[in-house]
Protein backbone atom coordinates (compact mmCIF):
# COMPACT_ATOMS: atom_id res chain seq x y z
CA UNK A 1 0.00 0.00 0.00
CA UNK A 2 2.73 2.24 0.84
CA UNK A 3 4.58 1.88 -2.18
CA UNK A 4 1.12 2.54 -4.50
CA UNK A 5 1.33 5.56 -2.69
CA UNK A 6 4.94 6.93 -2.33
CA UNK A 7 4.53 8.26 -6.20
CA UNK A 8 1.61 10.72 -5.11
CA UNK A 9 2.72 11.72 -1.45
CA UNK A 10 5.69 12.96 -3.19
CA UNK A 11 4.41 15.36 -5.55
CA UNK A 12 2.20 16.31 -2.57
CA UNK A 13 4.99 17.13 -0.28
CA UNK A 14 7.01 18.60 -2.79
CA UNK A 15 4.41 21.01 -4.37
CA UNK A 16 3.16 21.84 -0.45
CA UNK A 17 7.08 22.27 0.58
CA UNK A 18 7.29 24.81 -2.04
CA UNK A 19 4.21 26.76 -0.93
CA UNK A 20 5.09 26.80 2.89
CA UNK A 21 8.96 27.66 2.21
CA UNK A 22 8.15 30.85 0.04
CA UNK A 23 7.73 34.45 1.22
CA UNK A 24 4.50 35.82 1.71
CA UNK A 25 3.32 37.90 -0.82
CA UNK A 26 5.09 37.62 -4.61
CA UNK A 27 6.53 34.60 -3.33
CA UNK A 28 3.26 32.94 -2.82
CA UNK A 29 2.14 34.30 -5.75
CA UNK A 30 5.27 32.85 -7.75
CA UNK A 31 4.91 29.56 -6.05
CA UNK A 32 1.31 29.09 -6.36
CA UNK A 33 1.68 30.07 -10.42
CA UNK A 34 4.54 27.58 -10.55
CA UNK A 35 2.14 24.80 -8.70
CA UNK A 36 -0.94 25.72 -11.47
CA UNK A 37 1.76 25.27 -14.37
CA UNK A 38 2.49 21.59 -12.87
CA UNK A 39 -0.98 20.77 -13.11
CA UNK A 40 -1.64 22.43 -16.34
CA UNK A 41 1.56 19.95 -17.96
CA UNK A 42 0.43 16.89 -15.99
CA UNK A 43 -3.18 17.65 -17.57
CA UNK A 44 -1.89 18.43 -20.82
CA UNK A 45 -0.65 14.34 -21.04
CA UNK A 46 -4.11 13.24 -19.79
CA UNK A 47 -7.56 12.66 -21.37
CA UNK A 48 -8.19 16.16 -19.37
CA UNK A 49 -6.81 18.09 -21.59
CA UNK A 50 -8.97 20.56 -23.38
CA UNK A 51 -7.39 20.53 -26.57
CA UNK A 52 -7.86 16.66 -26.90
CA UNK A 53 -11.33 17.02 -26.89
CA UNK A 54 -12.62 20.30 -28.10
CA UNK A 55 -13.86 20.61 -31.22
CA UNK A 56 -12.03 22.58 -33.87
CA UNK A 57 -13.06 26.25 -33.82
CA UNK A 58 -13.36 28.02 -36.92
CA UNK A 59 -13.04 31.43 -35.31
CA UNK A 60 -10.05 32.29 -37.84
CA UNK A 61 -12.31 32.08 -40.75
CA UNK A 62 -15.66 33.07 -39.20
CA UNK A 63 -14.40 36.08 -37.19
CA UNK A 64 -13.96 39.22 -39.52
CA UNK A 65 -10.76 41.81 -39.35
CA UNK A 66 -11.09 44.83 -37.89
CA UNK A 67 -8.64 46.26 -40.11
CA UNK A 68 -8.19 45.41 -43.89
CA UNK A 69 -5.17 46.27 -45.31
CA UNK A 70 -4.83 47.23 -50.12
CA UNK A 71 -2.43 43.93 -50.86
CA UNK A 72 -1.06 46.20 -53.94
CA UNK A 73 0.89 48.56 -52.26
CA UNK A 74 2.71 46.09 -50.45
CA UNK A 75 6.18 45.56 -51.73
CA UNK A 76 9.37 44.64 -50.54
CA UNK A 77 11.57 47.22 -48.45
CA UNK A 78 14.95 48.20 -49.46
CA UNK A 79 16.24 45.38 -47.21
CA UNK A 80 14.02 42.49 -48.14
CA UNK A 81 14.42 39.01 -46.54
CA UNK A 82 16.98 36.95 -48.47
CA UNK A 83 14.58 33.85 -48.31
CA UNK A 84 10.80 34.27 -47.10
CA UNK A 85 8.76 31.41 -48.00
CA UNK A 86 9.29 27.79 -47.33
CA UNK A 87 6.86 26.58 -48.87
CA UNK A 88 8.15 28.08 -53.10
CA UNK A 89 11.00 30.12 -51.69
CA UNK A 90 9.53 33.32 -52.97
CA UNK A 91 8.64 36.43 -50.96
CA UNK A 92 5.70 35.62 -49.09
CA UNK A 93 2.25 37.73 -49.61
CA UNK A 94 0.85 40.00 -46.86
CA UNK A 95 -2.00 38.07 -46.37
CA UNK A 96 0.30 34.93 -46.03
CA UNK A 97 2.18 36.34 -43.28
CA UNK A 98 -0.58 37.68 -41.78
CA UNK A 99 -2.47 34.45 -41.45
CA UNK A 100 0.96 32.87 -39.52
CA UNK A 101 0.39 35.69 -37.58
CA UNK A 102 -2.72 35.23 -36.59
CA UNK A 103 -2.85 31.09 -36.51
CA UNK A 104 0.45 31.38 -34.08
CA UNK A 105 -1.60 34.43 -32.07
CA UNK A 106 -4.65 31.72 -31.27
CA UNK A 107 -2.41 29.40 -30.04
CA UNK A 108 -0.56 31.69 -28.17
CA UNK A 109 -4.39 32.93 -26.33
CA UNK A 110 -5.68 29.07 -26.18
CA UNK A 111 -2.38 28.03 -24.46
CA UNK A 112 -3.08 31.35 -21.75
CA UNK A 113 -6.70 30.56 -21.54
CA UNK A 114 -5.62 27.41 -20.53
CA UNK A 115 -3.14 28.61 -18.02
CA UNK A 116 -5.84 30.84 -16.57
CA UNK A 117 -8.74 28.95 -16.62
CA UNK A 118 -6.49 26.52 -13.69
CA UNK A 119 -5.11 29.13 -11.87
CA UNK A 120 -8.28 30.68 -11.37
CA UNK A 121 -11.13 27.85 -10.59
CA UNK A 122 -8.60 26.04 -8.28
CA UNK A 123 -7.29 26.11 -4.77
CA UNK A 124 -3.85 26.12 -4.18
CA UNK A 125 -4.72 23.03 -2.25
CA UNK A 126 -7.01 21.52 -4.70
CA UNK A 127 -3.97 22.32 -7.42
CA UNK A 128 -1.56 20.09 -5.16
CA UNK A 129 -3.77 17.41 -4.43
CA UNK A 130 -5.17 17.30 -8.03
CA UNK A 131 -1.71 16.73 -10.01
CA UNK A 132 -0.98 14.50 -7.78
CA UNK A 133 -4.04 12.52 -8.32
CA UNK A 134 -3.67 12.93 -11.94
CA UNK A 135 0.12 12.10 -12.18
CA UNK A 136 0.11 9.35 -9.67
CA UNK A 137 -3.05 7.57 -8.67
CA UNK A 138 -5.47 5.08 -9.76
CA UNK A 139 -8.17 7.20 -9.35
CA UNK A 140 -6.98 9.63 -12.14
CA UNK A 141 -9.94 9.62 -14.30
CA UNK A 142 -12.34 10.76 -11.76
CA UNK A 143 -9.74 13.69 -10.84
CA UNK A 144 -9.62 14.20 -14.76
CA UNK A 145 -13.45 14.32 -14.90
CA UNK A 146 -13.17 16.99 -11.61
CA UNK A 147 -11.28 19.19 -13.50
CA UNK A 148 -12.89 19.19 -17.02
CA UNK A 149 -16.20 20.05 -15.64
CA UNK A 150 -14.74 22.99 -13.62
CA UNK A 151 -12.97 24.03 -16.80
CA UNK A 152 -15.56 23.43 -19.34
CA UNK A 153 -17.99 26.18 -17.35
CA UNK A 154 -15.53 29.06 -18.10
CA UNK A 155 -13.76 28.37 -21.34
CA UNK A 156 -15.72 30.53 -23.75
CA UNK A 157 -15.81 33.48 -20.88
CA UNK A 158 -12.21 33.44 -20.64
CA UNK A 159 -11.52 32.84 -23.91
CA UNK A 160 -13.02 36.37 -24.71
CA UNK A 161 -11.08 38.38 -22.30
CA UNK A 162 -7.80 36.83 -22.46
CA UNK A 163 -8.15 37.77 -26.76
CA UNK A 164 -9.37 41.09 -25.64
CA UNK A 165 -6.94 41.79 -22.84
CA UNK A 166 -3.39 40.27 -25.41
CA UNK A 167 -4.83 42.83 -28.02
CA UNK A 168 -5.99 39.95 -30.17
CA UNK A 169 -9.42 40.30 -30.98
CA UNK A 170 -12.20 43.05 -30.08
CA UNK A 171 -16.02 43.86 -30.03
CA UNK A 172 -17.40 44.82 -33.17
CA UNK A 173 -18.63 47.73 -33.86
CA UNK A 174 -22.75 47.75 -34.13
CA UNK A 175 -22.30 43.69 -33.07
CA UNK A 176 -22.08 43.61 -29.47
CA UNK A 177 -21.67 39.71 -29.91
CA UNK A 178 -19.49 39.64 -32.14
CA UNK A 179 -15.57 39.93 -32.33
CA UNK A 180 -13.35 41.17 -34.83
CA UNK A 181 -9.63 40.48 -35.04
CA UNK A 182 -7.74 43.21 -34.72
CA UNK A 183 -4.40 41.54 -37.10
CA UNK A 184 -5.75 43.22 -40.35
CA UNK A 185 -7.28 41.24 -43.59
CA UNK A 186 -5.26 41.85 -46.91
CA UNK A 187 -7.57 42.85 -50.22
CA UNK A 188 -6.71 43.57 -53.12
CA UNK A 189 -7.37 47.40 -54.54
CA UNK A 190 -10.37 46.68 -55.92
CA UNK A 191 -11.85 44.51 -53.31
CA UNK A 192 -12.42 46.83 -50.58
Amino acid sequence: MLITATPFLWLVARDVLLIVRADEGYGKEIARNIVADRLVETIRFSKAAPFSREPLYLTIVLDPSCFVIDGTSFRPSKTPAETASLRDKKFPSLEEILSNHRWIAECEVRDLVFRTQISDNFSTGELISLNGCIAATPLARWCENKVSVRIDKTGDMTYRKVAADLGLKARQAGEPYRECYMLPEVVEGSER
